[in-house]
């Protein structure tokens, strides 16, 4: 059996999450598969959020890892915005930008876990200021962001204990 690359799963996800936003085109899916269609992409957010925890972990320079991800929240935005404008009369009104919620996961571990990316969290006594900046962008993140309150946790769960199985399991559930 053929082992895929990274690359290769990023499209593959792309793809599967393009299914998610079909059924939304009127007439184009029955009602029963648009719960097959939404079932089966459920995935696709918390794998392009792991993927981009690990590109925060294995990055060789996170400020450009974060302006990639801000940039393409932009662009997202612009398309997001232009599709508005140009359906806004047939009642279309697109918000998804799932590079907004990656961004600002990857801020939220930059803040708690700073430039040196040691597994240890901001220490509340000497870095009062920055743990409550984290905790801030955080929940802010987390209602503004496409899935902001599962994924932003998520992020954060993964990266703190990616070496401790048993609790990350927990945790997630």
């Amino acid at each position: 059996m053929k082992k895929w690359n990274a690359t290769q799963l990023k499209y593959l996800m792309a793809a599967v999450m393009v299914l998610d936003h079909v059924p939304h085109i009127t007439g184009i899916v029955s009602p029963l598969w648009e719960g097959i269609f939404h079932a089966m992409t459920r995935c696709v957010g918390v794998w392009f959020a792991y993927v981009a925890m690990e590109g925060f972990i294995h990055t060789r320079n996170l400020k450009n890892y974060l302006i990639r991800l801000w940039s393409w929240a932009l662009i997202m935005f612009a398309g997001n915005s232009l599709v508005n404008a140009l359906f806004s009369s047939k009642g279309v009104m697109v918000t998804n930008n799932i590079f907004l919620t990656l961004a600002c996961g990857v801020l939220v571990l930059n803040i708690f876990f700073g430039i040196n990316q040691t597994s240890n969290p901001v220490d509340i006594k000497r870095q009062p200021i920055r743990f409550i900046l984290g905790i801030v962008v955080c929940l802010l993140a987390g209602f503004v962001t496409e899935g902001g309150m599962v994924i932003i946790p998520f992020m954060l769960i993964t990266y703190t204990c990616r070496e401790k199985k048993n609790l990350r399991n927990l945790l997630y559930g």
